[in-house]
């Protein structure tokens, strides 16, 4: 008997999903050997319906409605954990944020963390830094929340827990945030 070295077409995966996602996180994440040390280090992996290093599996796999369905990437703080705890150096944080650049551009998914992202986006594109107010009347329209949020904004307003203006940023801060935001993400 002779051994099949051809591998069936279920056993094939396509690896543009995952080169596209390595080129715009700037890792290699075939690297990845699931040790979970990132997730058993993140803040937010309790928070998280996929766990990071099952991302890593998922993005590898071609798994794209998966990965995109989950709330993972839009979950992420930042905080380079992950990254320092990593035994093969893969930035999760970096790759959450290709994942939610990627999400963007291929999906309509519409879920309160995919909103809140576009809203601090679209504050710091507009002032150069994050303005909460702006951040929290745009989630209360698209949510349709304003009602029922109203008396909390008064009392922070009031209590000067919430800047009614956007902090003032140069034109050349906000020039550059702006060219920093367009060569991370030229589609927007």
């Amino acid at each position: 008997m002779t051994a099949n070295t051809n591998p069936s077409p279920a056993t094939t995966v396509s690896t543009d999903f995952l080169n596209h996602v390595n080129a715009l996180a700037g890792e290699d994440l075939v690297r990845c050997f699931s040790c979970a040390r990132c997730t058993n280090s993140c803040p937010m992996a309790a928070e998280m319906d996929v766990p990071p290093h099952a991302i890593i599996r998922l993005v590898i796999l071609d798994d794209r409605s998966r990965v995109f369905a989950a709330r993972s990437a839009w979950l992420c703080a930042a905080c380079q954990t992950c990254a320092s705890r990593c035994p093969n150096g893969i930035n999760m944080s970096s790759v959450f944020d290709a994942l939610k650049e990627l999400a963007i551009s291929y999906q309509n998914q519409t879920n309160p963390e995919r909103k809140f992202h576009e809203q601090f986006v679209r504050q710091i594109r507009l002032f150069g830094r994050q303005y909460e107010l702006g951040v929290t009347l745009g989630m209360g329209l698209s949510w349709r929340t304003l009602k029922r949020d109203f008396p909390l904004g008064i009392t922070l307003l009031r209590r000067r827990r919430l800047p009614l203006l956007p902090g003032i940023s140069s034109s050349t801060g906000r020039k550059m945030v702006r060219h920093l935001l367009a060569q991370r993400s030229p589609s927007r």
